[in-house]
């Protein structure tokens, strides 16, 4: 699990290791796009971008076949 609140980038960079994650919290951050590349994260079951008011596109759920839970609550900008 990757704790990333408050994560006070632009974007998540793409040379930060992903794929193995079987969560994501991303509460409270300044990203307006997750990644640049599409992102192929097959063990990810939980995606919490609750509270993203930056962010202007959500990510492509199409990537991520397991996923379970995606809480945008709050999220504005999309």
């Amino acid at each position: 699990m990757a704790l990333l609140h408050g994560f006070p980038l632009k974007f998540i960079p793409a040379n930060f290791y992903l794929e193995s994650l079987v969560a994501l919290e991303l509460k409270y951050n300044n990203l307006i796009l997750l990644w640049k590349e599409a992102k192929l994260l097959e063990k990810l079951k939980i995606l919490n971008l609750s509270h993203s008011h930056h962010l202007e596109q959500s990510p492509d759920f199409s990537n991520m076949p397991n996923l379970g839970k995606a809480d945008t609550d709050c999220s504005l900008g999309i």
